[in-house]
């Protein structure tokens, strides 16, 4: 699984990259990649995006760090 971290609308989202696009899941998981982390959900994570479609096409969003507020460097 691949996670992103990207802009939609100036709005901060996060979600998992797959053929054509992107599988979002900040409503299912929370509001940023590490709560998703820190909650040891990524394989509930990765069992909600098994046979989904992309929300959103990868070459229309504008790309974060994976982890913007990381708690450590």
């Amino acid at each position: 699984m691949r996670l992103v971290s990207y802009l939609v609308n100036g709005e901060p989202r996060y979600g998992t990259a797959v053929d054509g696009g992107v599988i979002d899941l900040t409503e299912q998981f929370g509001p940023d990649l590490r709560s998703l982390i820190a909650s040891n959900r990524l394989d509930d994570a990765r069992k909600t995006v098994s046979g989904l479609k992309p929300s959103q096409a990868l070459d229309d969003l504008v790309l974060l760090p994976p982890v913007p507020n990381p708690e450590k460097l």
